[in-house]
């Protein structure tokens, strides 16, 4: 997962921006673009595979997470993702991109100290196999209810409640021996 981040020191942040991602740009991109906007920018590139991107606003900025559901052009794999790289300047190839940029006259991102950084929030693969996990109701009432236990080998967890919190699921996996942190 990785992060962008677009603040300003005073509510007043607007422009453009491009990201880059191994060695191919988008086209401008607008601060106030959507999650959708986003994804779709990134998906145009040729070396980004399936992602997902969710969007917050904040009192003076945006940040869009940005997961990386697959590699492009290795499907299977299950290894580090390069990361994203931007740029304010209309101008630059991407290996002129950064992770880092505070804009400056001639520049496209504009307000009050205005700057952006992508930042790498969940390093995921490091070697071990990520699974997802999915629950839904097909009751015709819609309420989803009930228990569940995951396991791994021999090794199974208590019966969780449908409605377990992240961090009470992060908990018991990593009780169980065969699992890391």
């Amino acid at each position: 997962v990785q992060s962008i981040l677009v603040t300003a020191d005073d509510d007043n942040v607007s422009g453009v921006f491009r990201l880059a991602f191994r060695g191919h740009s988008t086209d401008d991109i607008s601060v106030r673009a959507t999650a959708d906007d986003l994804r779709n920018a990134l998906e145009m590139l040729p070396t980004v595979g399936s992602i997902t991107v969710s969007k917050e606003s904040f009192s003076n900025g945006f940040v869009w997470a940005v997961t990386f559901l697959t590699d492009y052009g290795n499907e299977s794999s299950f290894g580090p993702i390069p990361s994203l790289s931007i740029s304010i300047n209309p101008t630059d190839m991407p290996d002129l991109f950064a992770t880092e940029v505070t804009s400056v006259a001639g520049t496209s991102l504009l307000g009050t100290g205005a700057r952006i950084a992508v930042n790498n929030e969940l390093v995921a693969f490091k070697g071990y196999e990520q699974q997802k996990l999915t629950t839904q109701c097909k009751s015709t009432n819609g309420l989803l209810s009930g228990y569940f236990s995951l396991s791994i080998g021999n090794t199974r967890t208590k019966e969780l409640p449908h409605d377990v919190s992240a961090m009470d699921l992060k908990r018991e996996l990593e009780n169980m021996r065969s699992i890391g942190e």
